[in-house]
């Protein structure tokens, strides 16, 4: 009778969690259900708390409760960024503006965009011209490197605000913003997104589009779909495409386990990255600025025949999208891992082989891959990235 007690009170927490986390994210039963892998009917009894269910299906709703409540339904994160800076004093721009201790920077040979060298801390990027070239001082940050960048600005006190303030201190240029908002519901499906072009039911100020994607053909549905408006080559373009395929291909597991569903990503150059990270320090609120950019460029209606195209109704899915586009937020992620870039290159060229040596190690009884790496003698840059990763953050920045 204990055991039964028990698994009643977990089925009524449990039921109250799912319609909890459902009006949250607002979805459906049957929408929720199929996340899980269960009947509607299931997810209906169980809010009512009259089902039972296996210990696997228990622990698999909990988990996917838990991720969901990690995240808002849509997050906005700065993805890559550039800065210029017209001055060559580098120690200016380490102490006033990324304000981290330049000691902790590798000093580089670099002549990306025409600069001379630089300073690199894993993916966060400072390069420098000739002391008559225009091109001063530049701060990259790649998307690794905008996340690296928030582990420090998290231990500054600082956001994304205070630190393009402070860039605006140095008149600086914006020339490269990437904005990507994160779908954790998906809201939107890409490969009807596609069909709905095709069909002449987007409404853009863009005037060309591009596609690719793959699909199974045993289960004929589309995977991995990717929608691009606008050129490459211009100040401007927006991609839409389906994260969870993406980063599932990439790290080899299934595609229920990737968080993120699709992925738009709006790419700024030049005037266009200046104007809206200017009008970012107006207001102080990016979701505003990506409202309006979505609103203006891009509007999916739904066809209805013998009616002028100008006056189809906005498709619902989309409308519902742009309503919660206005709720988002400006999101960081922290990541104050500083040799992602070591990492990944050892993983991508060297690790296979490495592992090769120590099996044969294991079945001959040798040590050829430690006698290896005695014979190893490290250089300055290896010795740096040691310090780095060893040194707490908050010991990295400037006071």
């Amino acid at each position: 009778m204990e055991g039964k007690a028990i698994e009643k009170t977990q089925i009524n927490h449990l039921g109250q969690s799912i319609k909890a986390s459902r009006l949250r994210f607002r979805m459906t039963q049957t929408e929720f259900a199929k996340e899980i892998g269960v009947s509607r009917q299931v997810i209906s009894d169980l809010e009512r708390g009259i089902a039972r269910v296996s210990e696997e299906t228990l622990k698999k709703i909990f988990d996917y409760i838990a991720d969901q409540d990690r995240h808002d339904p849509l997050e906005c994160i700065i993805d890559y960024l550039r800065v210029t800076f017209p001055i060559h004093d580098t120690a200016i721009i380490f102490e006033n503006v990324l304000k981290i201790d330049k000691a902790y920077f590798a000093e580089v040979d670099s002549h990306l965009y025409g600069y001379i060298g630089g300073y690199q801390l894993d993916y966060i990027q400072v390069l420098y011209s000739k002391k008559n070239d225009e091109r001063g001082v530049l701060i990259q940050l790649s998307g690794q490197g905008c996340r690296q960048f928030e582990a420090f600005l998290e231990a500054q006190g600082r956001t994304w605000f205070d630190f393009f303030y402070a860039c605006f201190d140095y008149k600086c240029r914006v020339t490269r913003l990437d904005l990507a908002i994160n779908d954790y519901k998906e809201y939107l499906s890409i490969p009807t997104l596609l069909n709905k072009i095709f069909r002449q039911e987007l409404i853009s100020r863009f005037r060309k589009f591009d596609f690719n994607g793959s699909g199974s053909i045993s289960e004929r549905k589309q995977e991995g779909t990717s929608i691009y408006f606008g050129s490459k080559k211009s100040e401007f373009y927006i991609t839409f495409y389906q994260k969870n395929y993406e980063q599932a291909r990439k790290l080899r597991i299934p595609v229920e386990e990737v968080p993120i569903k699709n992925r738009y990503e709006m790419r700024f150059k030049n005037e266009r990255a200046m104007l809206v990270i200017t009008e970012f320090m107006k207001s102080g609120d990016l979701s505003t600025i990506v409202l309006g950019i979505m609103k203006d460029y891009l509007l999916f209606t739904d066809r209805r025949a013998d009616v002028n195209r100008k006056y189809w109704k906005i498709n619902r899915k989309w409308a519902y999208f742009l309503g919660d586009v206005e709720k988002m937020r400006l999101a960081v992620e922290p990541n104050d891992q500083l040799y992602e870039r070591s990492k990944n290159w050892f993983k991508r060229t060297a690790a296979a082989t490495a592992k090769v040596i120590l099996e044969i190690d294991k079945i001959k009884g040798t040590e050829e891959l430690q006698e290896i790496l005695d014979e190893i003698e490290l250089s300055d840059k290896h010795l740096h990235v040691i310090e780095a990763q060893t040194t707490d953050i908050k010991d990295m920045i400037c006071a």
